[in-house]
């Protein structure tokens, strides 16, 4: 059993000054896991991370060079939680 809570940690930078942003989570148990960015709208813009993931924090850095200046909702969603967090 972990002591990690399943979440969205800090989006980094945010605003984003860069083309590369930190979209750091944990997850508290084992199981399949999607982080996916979404854009104003609430079309799929960018799959973060798809699949089984063990218990642990991850800290994925994604190029988002090629996405449009604007508001995005990057979520985390498992079997037991679904979380989202706002970034520009």
């Amino acid at each position: 059993i972990s002591n990690v809570e399943t979440r969205l940690l800090k989006i980094s930078p945010n605003p984003v000054t860069t083309e590369t942003v930190g979209i750091p989570y944990s997850v508290g148990i084992d199981g399949n896991v999607s982080v996916e960015i979404f854009d104003q709208q609430g079309q799929l813009v960018r799959t973060v991370s798809q699949g089984f993931h063990k218990a642990g924090e991850y800290a994925p850095v994604i190029d988002i060079g090629t996405l449009a200046a604007g508001v995005y909702v990057c979520r985390l969603t498992t079997m037991q939680v679904s979380q989202s967090s706002m970034f520009t």
